[in-house]
């Protein structure tokens, strides 16, 4: 168990990156510290890929995460997650157009069953069914869709 300097709490050290001597834990590191600039051929990229696929300017990027107030449209996270610094643009794969922003976990999800609606009920319904005590009456589960 190491302490971290940022948030004063004891952590595993599983939770402060690869490296012995870090001091920081890997939440406060994201939370903390401040993001570093891309390189100038990535930020580049990023700019053509923008017009190219879905046809916004940096601006426009800019403007659509300001209306939502920073955040994810699906979940409200202001944190991106995963390797990404930015929010992924969401657009339907039907017509192309754009729908908000997303965090890397909701476009994830999103993706994962292909845009449809009935699927993500099912997914609903299961989260909300409360099974019993016993596996016996926990299954089969009734399906009300």
């Amino acid at each position: 168990m190491k302490q971290c300097i940022e948030c004063n709490r004891f952590r595993i050290e599983q939770e402060f990156g690869n490296k012995i001597s870090e001091t920081t834990c890997i939440k406060c590191k994201r939370t903390h510290l401040p993001k570093k600039e891309h390189k100038p051929v990535i930020r580049k990229y990023r700019k053509y890929a923008l017009k190219r696929f879905y046809g916004l300017t940096e601006d426009d990027y800019t403007s659509i995460l300001k209306s939502q107030n920073y955040c994810c449209a699906v979940c409200g996270s202001n944190d991106p997650k995963a390797r990404s610094i930015n929010f992924h643009v969401d657009h339907c794969t039907l017509t192309v157009n754009i729908r908000g922003l997303l965090c890397s976990k909701c476009n994830t999800a999103i993706g994962l069953v292909n845009e449809d609606n009935s699927i993500l009920d099912k997914i609903k319904h299961y989260l909300e069914y409360k099974p019993s005590t016993s596996a016996e009456k926990r299954y089969p589960m009734p399906l009300k869709i």
